[in-house]
């Protein structure tokens, strides 16, 4: 953990441990460095030296970045405006629930937040 985070701030100075495994790092004020994209990729690659299939993402919220690595898989942007969309597509596996209302959800035929948040 400590060596992954020491690497990511090399990146960007905000960055914060979440958990084993995932890391948000602000990408805020990095155009001049090549911005979000170059970001990503420098973040992918030093990643990957840890974990073949590490995942990667930007997004304006942690939330969607997130979604968005289980989604679209390593290296994707959520353009502004859109992390309602991407949050829409997280299958309710994402989402914390107790068994009986995914079950009862699932025979709804709902797979999806946006799906559960229209109901």
């Amino acid at each position: 953990m400590h060596q992954v985070t020491a690497s990511c701030l090399a990146q960007s100075p905000q960055v914060t441990p979440s958990r084993p495994g995932l890391w948000w790092v602000g990408a805020h004020g990095l155009e001049g460095l090549g911005g979000e994209r170059r970001l990503i990729q420098s973040l992918l690659t030093r990643a990957q030296r840890w974990h073949p299939d590490a995942r990667v993402a930007v997004a304006s919220s942690c939330i969607a970045a997130h979604v968005a690595t289980w989604l679209r898989g390593a290296g994707r942007i959520v353009p502004r405006g859109k992390d309602r969309d991407m949050l829409a597509q997280a299958p309710l596996a994402l989402l914390p629930m107790d068994t009986e209302l995914r079950d009862t959800l699932a025979s709804l035929g709902l797979a999806t937040a946006g799906q559960f948040a229209a109901l």
